[in-house]
């Protein structure tokens, strides 16, 4: 038995510029909540050590630690930083 499949046709694929725009504002949009979720666990983190609040969710480990925590928020921050500057710098070689 053979089965044939019709496919219609869809949207054409632009093979000059850059095709990862949309992509790339969807991850930075992402990775921003990701960040300030980050910063308020070292902040957290923070505080436990201080005594200022309960004990912190994760006792041992290297997540146990704010600087790993506030320095992999820095991270997220600036990974969506620059996949905004990649998405502005090539807006205008792509239609939407």
């Amino acid at each position: 038995m053979i089965v044939k499949l019709r496919v219609g046709k869809g949207r054409k694929i632009r093979r000059q510029g850059i095709r990862n725009r949309r992509a790339a504002i969807t991850a930075a949009a992402l990775l921003t909540p990701f960040s300030v979720l980050a910063f308020a666990l070292g902040g957290w983190r923070l505080l436990a050590d201080l005594q200022w609040t309960s004990r912190f969710a994760i006792d041992d480990g290297p997540l146990s630690h704010w600087q790993v925590w506030i320095a992999f928020s820095f991270f997220l921050q600036a990974g969506a930083a620059l996949l905004n500057r990649y998405a502005e710098t090539h807006a205008d070689t792509q239609e939407d």
